[in-house]
């Protein structure tokens, strides 16, 4: 079988978000490969391309629309696209990158698109962890906030009500709970707005509750694997996640009901 569309690159992807432009991805310079963008070039540099998925146009490569430089050449983990700001001032939404050395960036992809690059579209960049950010992810309903993950084994979420100083807190009051350990994954669930899941590479996942602001359960592999490396809510039973375990012994999906 053929491809639809394609492009020649190891990246972290995301989908628009919002009505305005729904054919538009975001790729982030993968910092798992340092090979790089299109047409083979495989410098340093690390990019914020956006490219268009159009159907209506022959071939199957992807048209880069705009692309912009990151801030020290730091390569993407995770890269999420929210929807705050389409009915305003920002009508593709915006764009959470989490990075090498700690960082969470945050763009405004109507300023790179509108300006072909000449405009970064940074609003914001913070160092938020430890070490690499593995996850970001944008509240599925509620477009103000999102929950980031790292290498130093915290959890955070992140009121970005104003991008240009985004407000972080923690989702429970112990933070002691994956710690000396490295959060891989955090998950929204799509029914309950207040819930969050988070698993890590000791093999544990936890579900936390912020309207009460502390961990309501969490699980490990009753085989006792390890590097629980993504989780996801099933978008119709809220009681419902699936977890994927990628250790090199024994590799896992399952299914749990809490």
């Amino acid at each position: 079988s053929q491809p639809l569309k394609q492009c020649p690159r190891t990246a972290s992807v995301a989908w628009c978000a919002t009505e305005a432009a729904p054919t538009l991805m975001a790729l982030g310079s993968s910092a798992s490969s340092a090979a790089g963008g299109f047409g083979g070039d495989g410098g340093s540099e690390s990019t914020l391309d956006l490219v268009s998925f159009d159907l209506s146009k022959p071939g199957q490569n992807m048209d880069v629309v705009a692309s912009v430089k990151t801030e020290s050449g730091r390569r993407f983990n995770s890269l999420s696209w929210g929807a705050l700001g389409a009915d305003g001032p920002f009508p593709y939404g915006i764009i959470a990158g989490g990075l090498q050395d700690g960082v969470v960036s945050l763009w405004d992809p109507s300023k790179i698109i509108n300006s072909h690059g000449a405009d970064s579209g940074l609003l914001h960049s913070v160092a938020l962890h430890q070490g690499a950010v593995n996850c970001v992810e944008f509240h599925p309903v509620k477009p103000n906030l999102m929950a980031t993950c790292g290498a130093d084994g915290e959890v955070n979420i992140l009121n970005v009500e104003n991008p240009a100083s985004p407000q972080p807190f923690k989702p429970s009051e112990n933070t002691k709970t994956h710690h000396g350990s490295e959060v891989l994954s955090v998950a929204w669930n799509r029914k309950v707005p207040h819930i969050l899941a988070s698993c890590s590479n000791k093999g544990t996942t936890v579900v936390w509750d912020l309207k009460q602001k502390k961990e309501v359960i969490s699980f490990q592999d009753p085989a006792n694997r390890l590097r629980c490396s993504d989780v996801t809510w099933n978008p119709e039973k809220p009681t419902q996640l699936l977890v994927a375990y990628d250790d090199d012994r024994q590799p896992s999906m399952q299914m749990w009901d809490l």
